[in-house]
């Protein structure tokens, strides 16, 4: 996997040549609390978006955005590269609102149990 960074954010960019598949990736690391609602929110994007994986590992606390594709070669994937990191964008923005409304349920789910 190459590694680089954009404004920050660390992404990687792998290609396998035996199996024809590419990918674009950026992740972030995971509070413990925030891993029951950020599966939630991956599966409720991932049913809306085709394109996109979301890969939520409990065990390292971590989540990966991934955006996949099966190309015959490194050179045809490249136009779509930068659309990649597009969809990439839009789906971390989306998933940060998701993930907010999820949070703030959870929230108010709790204090109605404590009240």
């Amino acid at each position: 996997m190459t590694v680089f960074k954009i404004q920050g954010e660390t992404y990687g960019a792998s290609w396998n040549e035996k199996s024809l598949w590419a990918s674009v990736r950026v992740w972030f690391d995971l509070k413990d609390e925030d891993i029951l609602p950020t599966m939630i929110t991956a599966h409720d994007i991932m049913t809306q978006w085709a394109l996109i994986r979301i890969y939520v590992d409990e065990k390292d606390q971590d989540i990966t955005f991934s955006v996949e594709q099966f190309c015959d070669s490194m050179d045809e994937y490249r136009p779509f590269f930068s659309r990649a990191l597009d969809i990439l964008d839009t789906d971390i923005d989306l998933f940060r609102k998701a993930f907010d409304e999820v949070r703030a349920k959870r929230n108010e789910t709790a204090q109605r149990f404590l009240a």
